[in-house]
Formats: structure tokens, C-alpha cells, sequence
């Protein structure tokens, strides 16, 4: 189970980061979201945090199962590059959430309509 974990995780984070950085190239080429579209901003650091919680967790299970399996270095080395994982991808959300913090702050400023799409 641990493996077929790890083989989610690196198959769903590249199609995820893929769309962020679609995401990226558009506000970087086109003005930013419209007023109405601003909270859509937010939906960004769902998949960042649940990629790093998802690889901190399978780290911090890692060496116990290996372990009962023989491979007890593995485990540590496994919980190592979790741990590594999932504070460059908290970097990341950092920069995702900084950046939804600045566009809601921009639209609140000039009134924001709600808009359940």
C-alpha cells in the first residue's frame, strides 16, 4: 500500500503543478482575475497542501514498514526526502497563499461580488 501511495502521489503532483503553472503564465500575460473570479485564487494551495500532508505522512510511515519488510534504511531514507518534500511544497503554498492574500486584498478594496462560480 505504501508504494502504490508513493506512485499516486508522483503521478497526481505533476498534473497538479502543471495546471498551477498554466495558472501562473495567465496571470503573468493577462491582467489579474476579475472581481468576481477572485476567490477562485484560493483554489490553488488545495492541491499544494494536501501533496506536502500526503508526503509527510507516507515519510513518517515509511521507515516502520520497510523496516517489517528488511529495508530498514530505506524507511529512514524515505522519511528524509518526506520531510524535504513537504517543506519545499510548503514553500510553494507560502508563495500561493501570499499571492491569493494580494488579489482578494486588491478586489475587497473595490467592493467584491459574491459569485458561487
Amino acid at each position: 500500500v505504501l508504494i502504490t501511495s508513493y506512485v499516486l502521489w508522483a503521478v497526481s503532483l505533476p498534473v497538479a503543478f502543471s495546471i498551477l503553472t498554466i495558472l501562473t503564465l495567465r496571470m503573468a500575460l493577462h491582467k489579474l482575475p476579475q472581481a468576481s473570479m477572485a476567490a477562485s485564487s484560493w483554489l490553488a494551495l488545495g492541491p499544494i497542501g494536501t501533496g506536502a500532508l500526503g508526503m509527510m505522512l507516507l515519510g513518517s510511515d515509511a521507515p516502520a514498514i520497510f523496516a517489517a519488510n528488511g529495508l530498514g534504511s530505506l524507511g529512514e531514507i524515505a522519511r528524509g526526502l518526506g520531510l524535504v518534500a513537504g517543506i519545499v511544497l510548503w514553500g510553494a503554498g507560502l508563495w500561493w497563499l501570499l499571492t491569493a492574500v494580494l488579489i482578494t486584498l486588491r478586489h475587497l478594496r473595490d467592493g467584491m461580488p459574491f459569485n458561487l462560480g
